[in-house]
């Protein structure tokens, strides 16, 4: 993190960040957070890939973290779960997260951080506040219509989010959406990156990581992506080196040699 406030030159990405704000914040409540430490904070949640109420914690309990945004302690105001979730939602209403993504890449290639051979692809379940919606509105909002009351009602619909979808994991439910990322497998920062509902499986939505991907990268990844015959084709046919984790099952346990592929694959991810 003091290398990258080293070789990122933050101020260069205010121009891009002073229009985000909703022209009716001025003068209410608590004075917004300055937009360059909020992008900050964007970038600790991308590296440590937690969701915006683990960030929150994460922003008070780490001094590294407080260094790294320009606060003195522990008794600074750091932005709550809701206020990075807000953040995220005015960036992505203003489509300014690729043009961010685009220059922050941009620099740390400039200072000499390349890309190694390989790519591990992950995806992350990232919670939002749940809605509180009537059976009809969550009817509307399924079909892709916006229900009439939220678009009379700007407050209302400011605070709806009409994207996020409920996914399982495990015997746990979780609503909100999902960040499926490229990493560099060496310095561990993110090369790639697609957004989408939790709902969408990891392999289809692994397929638009695989554009950027040259030919005989090798790509670690779990066992979700291999279950996906779309993915596996595109893999294949970008001639990309198949490194992704084997799955096992009761009636059909996996062979030793897999066991072993899958304890090699997992050293690398976990890095």
């Amino acid at each position: 993190m003091v290398l990258l406030n080293a070789v990122i030159p933050w101020e260069e990405f205010r121009p891009l960040l002073k229009n985000i704000r909703k022209t009716n914040d001025a003068g209410r409540g608590r004075p917004a957070y300055d937009e360059i430490v909020m992008l900050k904070v964007l970038v600790l949640q991308a590296l440590n890939n937690v969701s915006d109420d683990r960030m929150e914690f994460l922003l008070k309990d780490r001094l590294s973290f407080m260094r790294f945004l320009g606060m003195k302690n522990e008794r600074s105001v750091f932005p709550d779960a809701k206020t990075i979730w807000l953040f995220k939602e005015k960036l992505k209403e203003a489509d300014l997260i690729p043009k961010i993504f685009y220059w922050f890449n941009k620099y740390l290639k400039k200072n000499g951080f390349t890309v190694s051979e390989g790519t591990i692809l992950d995806a992350t379940i990232i919670e939002v506040p749940k809605q509180r919606n009537t059976k009809e509105e969550n009817a509307q909002v399924k079909q892709g219509e916006i229900p009439l009351e939220w678009e009379t009602d700007p407050n209302k619909m400011y605070q709806k989010d009409t994207d996020a979808r409920w996914t399982k994991k495990g015997n746990q439910s979780y609503y909100g959406y999902k960040n499926h990322i490229a990493i560099d497998p060496k310095s561990k920062l993110i090369r790639d990156y697609h957004v989408t509902s939790a709902n969408v499986y990891d392999g289809i939505a692994g397929i638009e990581l695989l554009k950027n991907r040259k030919e005989g990268t090798k790509l670690y990844a779990d066992s979700a992506y291999r279950n996906c015959d779309a993915f596996m084709k595109k893999l294949k046919k970008k001639n990309l080196v198949d490194k992704i984790c084997f799955k096992g099952y009761r009636n059909k346990p996996l062979k030793e040699k897999y066991k072993k592929l899958n304890t090699k694959i997992a050293r690398i991810r976990g890095r």
